[in-house]
């Protein structure tokens, strides 16, 4: 009588009027002329089968999944867009109940995206041609200025969120610091938070933040704590690294999931719970997409899973591989500027590029930073301009000052021990 699908079938409700009008014409009848536990005895079969066929239809749930595909630290790895572009299309095929979020550093580290005629415009078109629904901004985010980074966030189809940026200047929109979207009935929650523990600021140049200010991404969270109250579950979307996301959830457990990134941490395995939140972030560079699935019945989260699709087992859209080939075709950053016959490695581009700071300062020592690397191979073969730039994207700045032998061995001892 109660069909599989949640609600009654005509037959049951055929059958459920018929025991009403029974029910009701013999009660009065009975009430008339029986005593009552003669009534009781019998009508007990038809009470018991109004009540299960009224039990049945009252107690239909309603089941929802709500997908999200997420990304952190992208870094312009436009190469990787066209297989992302397929699990997305895959997974709406499967479930058209899906969000696609970035958690931040959508440039900075490929030479077609960073030195285009409209810098960062490329990766923007292709997110937006992917169909990303919000994101949250990236310390990176503002490597060439908040001027062109409000440009950008004004031009994407998709939402920025962000509530621990203070806009000072006309040329930063005022971002809002969190969003809802209602999905199959669910209402979700998204609020968005950066890293600013280098002194107030993100990691950056201060002079790149010209023009806004930053809370306390953690004292900040904590007064929105209430937004739970508003959806059916609240998302943190951050940009704040693996730890300090950890503490985010010891203090705000209103926090279900918290898509993360900054940390480029590879949280395989279904992610990291933490005081009953789920933390996930996928590494860098887009070698992995995060699926996380959200299960709730009559509104209510009943389960959450998180796993990685590593993002170079999946075949590429061809739409978007055409976009990026676009892109790629700068023939100014193809230009051949040296070559090598042997593989490098990280360690051996490190040399090359510690070799090439001693060449055009004449210094006796150079140091550089490890995580300014920002390839790790190099196949034997010619060095492009494109190849170079991928190599150190930043524009760092080179510093020389005299030291003495025992400078040095201070230098060493405190900062590289």
């Amino acid at each position: 009588i109660y069909s599989s699908s949640g609600s009654c079938n005509s037959r049951s409700r055929r059958l459920r009027q018929a025991s009403s009008v029974c029910f009701t014409k013999g009660l009065l009848s009975l009430l008339r002329k029986k005593p009552m536990m003669k009534l009781f005895s019998c009508f007990y079969p038809v009470v018991f089968v109004a009540a299960v066929l009224w039990t049945g239809c009252a107690a239909q749930k309603h089941h929802t999944e709500v997908v999200i595909v997420s990304t952190n630290d992208i870094h312009a790895a436009i190469d990787r867009m066209p297989a992302l572009a397929t699990l997305v299309e895959r997974t709406r095929a499967v479930n058209p109940n899906v969000l696609v979020l970035d958690a931040g550093d959508k440039w900075t580290g490929n030479p077609y995206v960073d030195l285009n005629k409209e810098v960062g415009l490329p990766i923007v078109a292709l997110l937006d041609s992917i169909g990303y629904d919000l994101s949250t901004v990236g310390n990176h985010g503002f490597d060439h200025g908040v001027a062109l980074l409000g440009e950008r966030i004004r031009h994407a189809r998709f939402e920025t969120v962000l509530a621990n940026v203070i806009s000072d200047t006309a040329c930063f929109p005022v971002l809002p610091a969190y969003s809802f979207r209602t999905v199959d009935g669910v209402k979700l929650g998204f609020l968005g938070l950066l890293d600013t523990s280098r002194g107030g600021y993100p990691d950056g140049r201060l002079e790149n933040f010209s023009g806004v200010g930053f809370s306390d991404p953690l004292r900040t969270a904590l007064r929105y704590r209430n937004l739970k109250d508003s959806c059916d579950l609240l998302v943190g979307l951050t940009h704040l690294g693996v730890d300090l996301d950890s503490t985010l959830a010891e203090q705000m457990p209103q926090l279900r999931l918290i898509v993360g990134g900054h940390s480029h941490t590879v949280l395989a395995g279904g992610g990291k719970s933490v005081n009953g939140v789920l933390i996930t972030q996928t590494g860098k560079g887009l070698q992995y997409a995060g699926i996380t699935r959200l299960k709730f019945r009559n509104r209510r989260l009943i389960g959450i899973e998180n796993h990685l699709v590593p993002l170079d087992t999946i075949s590429p859209d061809p739409k978007i591989a055409a976009l990026v080939r676009q892109y790629e075709q700068a023939p100014e950053l193809l230009r051949r500027v040296g070559e090598t016959t042997v593989p490098m490695d990280k360690v051996a581009l490190l040399n090359l590029q510690v070799d090439a700071i001693l060449a055009r300062t004449q210094t006796d020592f150079a140091f550089y930073n490890w995580n300014g690397m920002r390839i790790d191979t190099h196949a034997a073969a010619p060095f492009t301009v494109a190849d170079v730039f991928a190599m150190e994207p930043f524009g760092s700045v080179l510093y020389q000052l005299p030291m003495r032998l025992s400078d040095l061995r201070e230098l060493i001892l405190n900062k590289f021990n």
